[in-house]
């Protein structure tokens, strides 16, 4: 029986697995094949491949290769103890340009996923858009006919819940 992923506190459960690859490689940290790998960015300064959930979500291996893995829309308004627990422990969700993490409330937001649907698009008001930087063209109908939430899609718009409101934030990545 597969050993169960560890948690992300910004990342909500059902989407953890997105994160890691079934894999028997060994993992750079702990040196151990844990039949799991991190199948997305790795920001350091030596060349890192194969990590394990494990050593993200303990810090080990943010610690041992001075790693982050995503990065924040906003470094100022986040407190050190969050921005510390972010940094350290929060692998990438999958994308083009990087994973970029909202701080809402002094603290990053949850990753929710890509908006699920098109009827979701169109609900965001005016003032919704342009708070999340989300330009017109999402509501065109062109753009409407073709979407689909995928992480492979060339456009993505990532969903955020805020942990401490519950409020909800967007961040576009295109290809």
């Amino acid at each position: 029986m597969a050993k169960q992923l560890p948690t992300f506190k910004y990342i909500k459960p059902p989407l953890q697995r997105e994160m890691f690859e079934a894999s028997n490689a060994i993992c750079e940290c702990c040196l151990s094949a844990q039949g799991y790998r991190y199948a997305w960015s790795i920001y350091t300064k030596i060349e890192v491949n194969e990590l394990c959930p494990w050593c993200i979500a303990d810090g080990s291996a943010a610690e041992k290769f001075a790693a982050t893995f995503a990065e924040l829309n906003d470094y100022r308004t986040i407190s050190d103890e969050n921005r510390n627990a972010f940094e350290k422990h929060t692998p990438s969700y999958p994308t083009w340009q990087g994973a970029v993490y909202p701080v809402h409330c002094h603290d990053a937001c949850q990753f929710a996923g890509l908006v699920p649907s098109k009827q979701e698009l169109l609900t965001l008001t005016n003032e919704q858009r342009i708070k999340n930087d989300l330009p017109d063209w999402l509501i065109n109908e062109t753009f409407l006919a073709n979407y689909e939430p995928s992480f492979s899609a060339d456009v993505q718009i990532a969903k955020f819940h805020c942990l401490h409101c519950d409020e909800t934030l967007y961040h576009l990545d295109m290809a």
